[in-house]
């Protein structure tokens, strides 16, 4: 089951919002005081605990009303009746509401969704959801109870920790892939408390980490056990690195094969990794600045490549050139990307000088760097670039050969687009006058070393070239001919693409 359309009149900052509709995945996105809370309020209010409502009706208004338009066909949970396509919430200054699960206009019944699993639809991720203390006793109200805190995070974690629990070994993985290391629980003097058993058998309380560390707990115990169910997420980068943070919005772009998610965001990064998917959406939230009372609307963002790179722009994303490209080239080394953007490019293939060259700084850093751009051109809505205007090149041993391999199957890339330098390294193309001293810096064995003694020889193959255009030129003509045929085959796939030729002509 899931939400098609929200609609809310009077309700907060909302005047009359109009039908929005909603999709799979929906992201929010407005500056502060802009809106985004009262959407995910007005989904919220139609299952229990979502607290007092009075305060929900515009200050010049004296009834609010929500209504959501439901699609049932996944199912609807054990316990409710069979819901009309719509859900109706009246709500009254005086507090007072009335919300038809039934979907009458006629006849309002003061009931909610229930709050407590299985019944449940909506699980609420809130801003305010920090806690100081987690609830050290154990049963089944606690662990069944969905509410708008971590109050109840014991009662979770001590069964999803539990080995024989069915949703064990994802929780388990998730953790270790994510943090580094599963969070249990274990005793103390009034029952339980979550935390982490260390190296020597002592136990360390979830209240001495971080706070990524408890909202990243809580969050998947909750999303591995849960199915057809509505996610209303809060600003979900708060305290979570980067890193931590793109594996989690991997899990939840999993787990929305079974879930909705409507999550409100400052953040490009949980933009750009979700409004990627093929079912999301991007919701803009906005507001006439210094009016009051506060006039909300919303509206999507069109799957337009402009109107989305001025979401990026809005959101600070680093890649503020983004607009200046119309392809791009991922290289494994820093020494390929020097070479082949300052040299070879110009030299031999300036028709891909509108192609921006990626260094992935080592071959471990091409899946992750990859993903990322195929995300962000995902978003951008190029689906076409991705297909036609991205290369990858590694270098041709082994570890580059197994790099191409895994990523041909998990982005299904073959052929030109992802190919293997015919040399191991890339330092075997370098003008004919460096060979030598190529392979003495090739055959160091010290991590450290080699590095240093690789850009050092890089500074010197680029002063050799800089110093005699002409020479160069030739001399790479010679050392780096495969490359530069690879490069000139790219050209000729750069030119016959759509995006191309919209810019250049045929």
């Amino acid at each position: 089951m899931r939400v098609t359309s929200l609609r809310m009149q009077n309700f907060r900052s909302f005047e009359d919002s109009g039908e929005v509709p909603l999709k799979q995945i929906n992201v929010l996105i407005g500056a502060n005081n802009a809106g985004k809370s009262s959407v995910i309020r007005a989904l919220h209010i139609v299952q229990d605990g979502a607290g007092g409502y009075g305060a929900d009706v515009r200050s010049d208004a004296s009834q609010a009303d929500v209504v959501l338009q439901f699609d049932s066909t996944g199912g609807v949970p054990s316990g409710w009746p069979t819901p009309d396509p719509r859900l109706t919430a009246e709500i009254f200054k005086s507090g007072q509401e009335n919300v038809n699960i039934f979907g009458s206009q006629h006849v309002f019944m003061a009931r909610k969704i229930p709050s407590a699993e299985p019944d449940h639809f909506i699980v609420p991720y809130l801003s305010k959801r920090k806690v100081y203390a987690y609830t050290e006793q154990i049963n089944e109200a606690q662990l069944k109870q969905i509410d708008t805190n971590m109050t109840t995070l014991t009662a979770k974690l001590d069964r999803i920790s539990n080995k024989n629990f069915p949703a064990h070994d994802f929780y388990a993985k998730a953790c270790h892939e994510i943090l580094g290391f599963e969070v249990t629980c274990g005793a103390s003097p009034n029952g339980k408390k979550p935390g982490v058993y260390l190296p020597d058998y002592s136990f360390l309380p979830l209240e001495q980490m971080g706070e990524g560390v408890a909202n990243l707990v809580f969050f998947l115990c909750t999303l591995v056990v849960s199915k057809n169910k509505l996610f209303l997420i809060e600003e979900l980068e708060n305290d979570l690195h980067p890193a931590a943070l793109k594996a989690l919005l991997d899990l939840i772009l999993e787990s929305s094969k079974d879930n909705q998610f409507v999550i409100s965001t400052h953040s490009n990064i949980v933009v750009t990794h979700l409004c990627s998917h093929p079912d999301s959406q991007l919701l803009k939230v906005t507001a006439e600045r210094g009016k009051l009372p506060t006039t909300s609307s919303i509206a999507v963002i069109p799957d337009e490549r402009a109107a989305r790179m001025e979401v990026l722009r809005e959101l600070g994303y680093a890649f503020s050139d983004f607009d200046l490209w119309e392809g791009w080239l991922l290289l494994e080394e820093s020494s390929a990307e020097t070479i082949i953007k300052d040299y070879l490019i110009p030299w031999f293939a300036p028709a891909l000088k509108r192609v921006r060259t990626v260094s992935a700084a080592g071959v471990g850093n091409v899946e992750p760097i990859y993903k990322d751009l195929h995300r962000l051109v995902l978003f951008t809505h190029l689906e076409s670039t991705r297909k036609t205007l991205t290369w990858v090149r590694v270098d041709g041993d082994d570890a580059g050969q197994q790099a191409l391999e895994k990523l041909g199957k998990t982005f299904s890339l073959s052929g030109d687009q992802i190919k293997a330098f015919d040399q191991p390294q890339f330092e075997n193309y370098y003008p004919h006058l460096f060979a030598a001293r190529a392979q003495q810096v090739l055959a160091i064995t010290d991590g450290k070393a080699k590095k240093d003694e690789k850009e050092d020889l890089l500074k010197q193959v680029c002063g050799w070239l800089d110093k005699d255009a002409e020479r160069g030129k030739s001399a790479l003509e010679e050392s780096a001919r495969t490359v530069i045929e690879d490069l000139k085959a790219i050209v000729r796939q750069f030119k016959e693409s759509a995006i191309c030729r919209k810019t250049y002509g045929d």
